[in-house]
């Protein structure tokens, strides 16, 4: 149980972070103040 603990944050970083790479295909339908404001709500 403890393990998990310790990967938890790792998974997190992993998954905020490739949270970038899909900016790309929102930036062609929304603004950059809506990607911005939605990214901000999701933390």
């Amino acid at each position: 149980m403890k393990q998990i603990y310790n990967i938890m944050p790792i998974i997190a970083g992993i998954c905020f972070g490739s949270a970038g790479i899909f900016v790309r295909e929102l930036s062609e339908n929304m603004n950059s103040t809506s990607i911005i404001s939605s990214r901000v709500h999701t933390i």
